[in-house]
């Protein structure tokens, strides 16, 4: 009796928490809707496009989705149109946070550089205003990654009010 009791508990908790899942994605979807219907300046819609690039790693899709949606019930136009690839635009770079985790080590550089020499050596160098989150030992292997390289842990460099982070 009692593990027949277990499993219909966890097939209530599996339910709950997909249909959870569920009014967030829609929720996400409507979100899209309504911030790309708002416009500013007339015909400038830049409300869809942002909500866009910041929702969280799994509903961004459906963000876009719901403003590409309203985008079309509205009509297509030139504006449109440049407004889809926006939207289109956001989509992947939100991808592309997610997949890299960018927003894991809550570093802002002020400039990023990625230098190869005629040997194939790469140094790359994260330039910021503070060294807080550098020394963050799962930074080197994603940056690494990100480069298709290996590199070894950084060197941290203090100049004045600015840190540079070096990876060789």
């Amino acid at each position: 009796m009692t593990v027949k009791d277990r499993l219909k508990i966890t097939e209530k908790t599996l339910k709950n928490k997909k249909n959870e899942r569920i009014l967030k994605c829609a929720l996400f979807f409507m979100l899209g809707m309504l911030f790309s219907l708002g416009s500013v300046f007339g015909e400038l819609r830049p409300f869809g496009v942002s909500i866009t690039a910041v929702s969280k790693k799994r509903y961004f899709l459906f963000t876009a989705a719901g403003a590409a949606f309203a985008t079309l019930f509205t009509g297509l136009d030139g504006s449109s149109a440049r407004y889809m690839c926006a939207i289109t635009l956001a989509a992947l770079g939100a991808l592309a946070s997610a997949a890299f985790e960018l927003g894991e080590h809550e570093i802002y550089p002020l400039n990023i550089s990625a230098i190869e020499d005629k040997f194939g050596r790469m140094r790359v160098e994260i330039l910021t205003d503070s060294d807080f989150g550098l020394n963050n030992p799962k930074l080197a292997p994603e940056i690494g990654r990100a480069c298709s390289r290996y590199f070894d842990k950084g060197i941290i460099t203090n100049f004045k009010n600015e840190t540079m982070l070096s990876f060789f």
